[in-house]
């Protein structure tokens, strides 16, 4: 049996806790065949702290959508279901 998921991340500035949870999908036994952190429009680094795991995690199959204003945690659902 095949079992195929996808992860959706809220991310406003959470660039001290961004790379944790990440690190936590990488090292789960079942990895997600897609991930996708929707960030919020963040203050902070959390953007390039979300590319740079990228490009060292090519096989996460991580997707970044950044967004240009702030609209809350609930919109990441909104966002998914657009790209499906």
């Amino acid at each position: 049996m095949s079992t195929t998921f996808c992860v959706i991340i809220p991310c406003y500035n959470a660039e001290h806790s961004i790379e944790n949870a990440l690190a936590s999908l990488v090292a789960q036994s079942l990895q997600p065949s897609e991930v996708i952190v929707v960030d919020d429009a963040s203050s902070d680094s959390s953007i390039s702290r979300i590319q740079a795991f990228a490009a060292q995690h090519p096989k996460l199959g991580l997707k970044l959508i950044p967004l240009a204003h702030n609209k809350g945690p609930a919109h990441a659902q909104t966002i998914f279901h657009s790209f499906v």
